[in-house]
């Protein structure tokens, strides 16, 4: 018996220990990706599909604009984190209609939000064009049983997924004069009225404002663009990037952000009507890089009643 009951005494000492690590890890990669989430947003947003970024972008292109995005961090345990979001916006006259849905799985956590925008598309002359857009939005968090290992009727859990939807806004302006543009937003409007709001609230953006410029020659376009942002909880960052589309076909994508990261991506275009664009960017942090190897997004943009 005394045989026997040494290695079983170690193998429970063992199974736990390797308990307590899988737990720690997983902990650690979920504290990451919800990070790595608020400091690395959708690359989509920086030129694909500006509307994500400012509702001022709402028609702001010709036709019925349909855009899809999933983005993926690749971490190095189970249950791989990732983000969605669906949009369509459409111009009649100087309105622009949009209609968004961003999904953002954090662990166990699903947060969804739906919003509506209205912005309005005015051209002072031939040179000056100025466009507002505002957005009004629901958000929902709960926790996903189906991903649950183990009792699935919790009660915390279903005092978590009591949380009513909560609603929300975004203000955005762009301003174009000739091939400069100037665009600054407001969003998440609930936080400059409510200083803490119940339930665990999603809102990582303070603010986001960019300057860009189009160069354009015979067979290339480049647009270098700077972005300076607010994030929750974490120090201003400044993103600089360039977008070089060649032939009207193939686009290359570079951005460096101070948050110590950066982002590689490249596209292509057919005759304007959809768009494919695919982007890495590398973990922001040193201590993140254990476990993330960075994000991965897909991007997809189709253009229809654009004649």
């Amino acid at each position: 018996m005394m045989f026997r009951s040494q290695p079983l005494k170690d193998t429970m000492k063992y199974n736990k220990k390797s308990i307590f690590k899988t737990l720690v890890l997983t902990i650690s990669a979920l504290v990451a990706h919800h990070a790595d989430a608020q400091v690395s947003p959708m690359i989509s947003m920086y030129y694909q599909n500006q509307y994500l970024s400012n509702p001022a972008y709402a028609g702001y292109g010709k036709g019925l604009n349909i855009n899809l995005a999933y983005k993926q961090q690749q971490t190095k345990v189970e249950g791989t984190p990732a983000s969605k979001n669906l949009s369509a916006d459409y111009r009649t006259g100087k309105v622009g209609l949009g209609l968004v849905i961003n999904g953002d799985r954090d662990g166990l956590i699903d947060i969804y939000r739906y919003a509506g925008t209205y912005a309005y598309h005015l051209n002072v002359n031939d040179k000056h064009h100025v466009s507002f857009g505002v957005s009004f939005g629901l958000t929902t968090e709960g926790v996903n049983s189906s991903h649950i290992i183990g009792d699935e009727g919790d009660n915390e859990v279903a005092l978590y997924n009591e949380q009513k939807a909560y609603a929300d806004g975004d203000f955005g302006i762009a301003y174009r004069f000739t091939n400069l543009t100037v665009q600054g937003v407001l969003p998440n409007l609930r936080q400059f009225y409510y200083d803490e709001v119940e339930g665990n609230v999603y809102s990582p953006s303070k603010f986001f404002t960019a300057i860009s410029y189009k160069l354009k020659s015979s067979v290339a376009e480049f647009e270098p663009k700077v972005i300076y942002r607010g994030v929750q909880n974490y120090d201003n960052i400044l993103d600089v990037g360039l977008n070089a589309v060649l032939k009207d076909k193939f686009n290359f994508l570079g951005m460096y952000h101070s948050s110590r990261n950066a982002t590689l991506g490249l596209g292509f275009t057919h005759d304007k009507a959809y768009q494919i664009q695919i982007a890495y960017t590398s973990p922001f942090s040193s201590s993140l890089r254990k476990y993330s190897d960075g994000n991965i997004e897909l991007g997809v943009k189709l253009n229809f009643l654009n004649k």
